[in-house]
């Protein structure tokens, strides 16, 4: 009966008529690389930052683009109006604003983007940005969170052939270990057993990329880095990666060979041996060939591998690894199909922002090598007219070494608080393990007022994986008139697994999320708004014994200079 009434709100919200939202959710050409359980955890994300883009725009053949879609889904904690802030590029007409709002759960946001053209040749982007709640839904502070980064983006021309752009970043999270069974018999914490309880980690990335474009040759040289530093590791990396590219008629044939060293080690003051980390470098030679005509392209890429990874002991792997991709264009219809393999691993950081309440000093050892023995995909992405569009897609892969998300069995924490606490930890799986894919995608508009998007998911396993749902909905409308602006939108993450004490599989509650923002633009520069997120007051966990806040609001001023 609950299913029922599930499935009548979602066909309440979607209608006969989708309409599609700003080019929201195309398809993108990539090679997917899903780590089971790590790489499909959906984002645990913070409701009070925008969920969609409200503005208004015709529907546009999407083209595909799937070389750096990830399989995965990261917090959205780094994203404002689905902007990743580590990717924004440099604009001449970069539109400069100041967004605040305030809500309920002691909610506070700052949103800022100064920029500064210099001269014709260089140019600075900055943005920067805070987000924290004083407040969760459980032990009230102890769930409480905290995000803030700062990032500066460089972009200096040479000349009329070179290029130089480089960007900083630092980060800081902040959450706490509510995960308690039976909290209603904590009352009260105090400021040192808080902070027994908190998890903290500080970001810092960088770089720098030249580039160099003539007539007959392209050439870049980029370099860059990560460290990552939490409560128990300290995590760092950096590569060095060039490229050159020879256009040919209607072809392109390119080199960019590639390094990357990556180490993971125990921070010292947790008592055990300091000397015991984890290496992995990884050199890599791809050479690509791209022929692309009016209506087709073949893209071929071979890649020599050679992954050296040290853990007490030395183990190297080398692989030569083929992918091919094709893509037909018939008037409104694209059609695509891919085949790849090779190798890669695991690192802290990608687990870590997928499921931060992982705590555990004993799993560096499971962080190793990931042989994807193949993976086949097909697409197709159809404009049926002016204002619809539809886009599906099947994939299938089979991965040797992907990992599993078990509770942790060790009381690593220093607090005097003995009720059972949730603390997850990652092991890796030896077995070969087969994973399947199925999404659509509606997107539609009406009048320029109107516009829906309709996204489905359907995950596919040889088991019931923890923490993954097996299928994903989101619906998004937005509704235009004069200076007023409404959005009314619903995540559907249904028949999801948790894990207990026992380590046993348990079916959890659907997630359903559904949220609306109004904006009203007072003048030309100034816009306030208000969301409300989690409409229905639901108990709402991604992550068992870890529930997401009740309804919540934010109310918001933005100024653009």
């Amino acid at each position: 009966m609950m299913s029922r009434k599930l499935f009548l709100l979602f066909f309440i919200l979607i209608s006969h008529h989708s309409f599609s939202q700003n080019n929201e959710g195309e398809i993108e050409d990539a090679q997917i690389l899903i780590e089971k359980n790590s790489a499909i955890i959906l984002p645990n994300a913070d409701k009070s930052i925008d969920k969609i883009i409200g503005e208004v725009s015709k529907i546009e053949m999407k083209k595909f683009n799937y070389d750096d879609l990830l399989y995965s889904f990261e917090s959205d904690e780094k994203k404002i109006d689905r902007i990743l802030r580590n990717e924004i590029k440099i604009l001449d007409d970069n539109n400069i604003f100041l967004d605040l709002g305030y809500g309920n759960y002691g909610t506070f946001l700052i949103h800022s983007n100064p920029s500064y053209v210099i001269s014709k040749k260089f140019s600075i982007y900055s943005d920067i940005f805070h987000l924290s709640s004083s407040k969760g839904s459980k032990l009230s502070s102890l769930s409480g969170k905290s995000h803030s980064d700062i990032n500066l983006n460089f972009n200096y021309k040479l000349d009329n052939k070179n290029n130089l752009r480089s960007y900083i970043k630092y980060q800081n999270n902040t959450k706490g270990y509510y995960g308690f069974v039976n909290s209603e018999s904590i009352s009260e914490l105090t400021d040192d057993q808080e902070e027994d309880y908190s998890f903290r980690n500080n970001i810092f990335d960088y770089n720098i990329n030249w580039q160099n474009i003539s007539e007959k040759l392209i050439s870049e040289i980029n370099v860059g880095g990560r460290e990552y530093v939490d409560n128990l590791f300290d995590e760092y990396s950096y590569s060095f990666k060039g490229n050159l590219t020879l256009p040919i008629s209607q072809s392109i044939l390119s080199v960019s060979p590639y390094f990357k060293s990556y180490n993971l080690k125990y921070v010292p003051n947790i008592g055990l041996n300091d000397d015991t980390h984890l290496n992995i470098d990884n050199f890599s030679i791809p050479l690509s060939y791209e022929y692309f005509s009016k209506r087709f392209t073949f893209n071929f890429n071979l890649d020599y591998q050679i992954i050296n990874r040290s853990y007490k002991s030395s183990n190297k792997k080398t692989s030569l690894s083929p992918s091919l991709k094709l893509k037909y264009n018939l008037n409104d219809i694209t059609f695509m199909v891919s085949a790849s393999k090779g190798l890669d691993y695991n690192t802290y950081y990608n687990e870590i922002q997928s499921l931060p309440f992982i705590h555990d000093p004993l799993l560096i050892s499971q962080f190793n090598l990931i042989e994807n023995k193949y993976t086949f995909m097909g697409a197709i992405d159809m404009k049926v007219n002016d204002d619809t569009q539809i886009s599906f897609s099947y994939e299938t892969k089979k991965l040797k070494g992907s990992l599993d998300y078990f509770l942790s069995n060790t009381n690593n924490l220093d607090g005097e608080i003995r009720s059972p606490l949730y603390l997850y930890t990652i092991e890796r799986n030896p077995e070969e393990e087969v994973f399947d894919k199925i999404s659509l995608e509606i997107n539609s508009s009406i009048n320029n007022n109107i516009n829906s998007s309709f996204n489905f998911t359907y995950n596919i396993y040889e088991e019931k994986e923890v923490l993954m749902p097996v299928y994903l909905i989101e619906q998004v409308n937005t509704f235009s008139l004069d200076k007023l602006d409404l959005t009314l939108g619903g995540i559907f993450e249904l028949e999801n697994y948790g894990i207990n004490f026992n380590n046993e599989m348990f079916k959890m509650n659907s997630y359903i999320d559904i949220f609306s923002k109004s904006s009203y633009q007072v003048s030309e520069s100034l816009n306030v708004y208000i969301k409300v997120n989690n409409i229905l007051n639901k108990y709402n966990e991604r992550f068992f014994m870890y529930p997401d806040q009740g309804i919540n609001f934010m109310l918001g001023i933005k100024w653009n200079f």
